[in-house]
């Protein structure tokens, strides 16, 4: 019976970073000039193909939201979220 409690409060420890970490994602790339993969990566710690992962499973379909990429001059991909207009 230990063990559950354990798990428990592990699981809720992980969920609650996880979120943090997505929250802090999502207000990057909604600043004007969106997010690069480097800066997602130091903001939650993620490898690259985990964050296009999210970007384009959880945020793009699962959340509908409208992420677009772009590549600046240098050849960055810059990844920003766009507001959905939404009349009628």
């Amino acid at each position: 019976m230990k063990n559950d409690t354990n798990q428990h409060t592990t699981s809720r420890k992980i969920t609650e970073k996880t979120n943090n970490k997505t929250d802090k994602m999502k207000r990057a790339l909604m600043r004007k000039r969106g997010a690069s993969l480097a800066e997602l990566g130091l903001l939650t710690g993620w490898q690259p193909h985990s964050i296009r992962g999210y970007i384009s499973g959880t945020l793009r379909k699962k959340q509908k939201l409208n992420i677009v990429a772009q590549i600046t001059k240098s050849g960055t991909r810059r990844y920003c979220l766009i507001a959905n207009n939404e009349n009628g």
